[in-house]
């Protein structure tokens, strides 16, 4: 089975930046088409606003849905 990521993350994080993990994962051999990044107008929790969450949640049902068709 092909394992899939998503990576999710504040555009105003400055704890865990986003570009780091997309630094990380474009150098690690992943195949590109595996990967997803969702970013958020938000900061280290970009789950605390009610737009944010919502973006997110739609993200993560789009997420499985097509991790479920391959």
């Amino acid at each position: 089975r092909n394992i899939q990521l998503l990576l999710v993350g504040g555009l105003y994080d400055l704890t865990t930046p986003v570009l780091g993990p997309r630094y990380v994962v474009g150098h690690s051999g992943a195949p590109p088409e595996r990967v997803r990044f969702l970013t958020l107008p938000a900061g280290h929790s970009p789950f605390e606003e009610p737009e944010n969450r919502a973006r997110f949640a739609e993200a993560v049902r789009g997420f499985v849905r097509d991790s479920l068709d391959h």
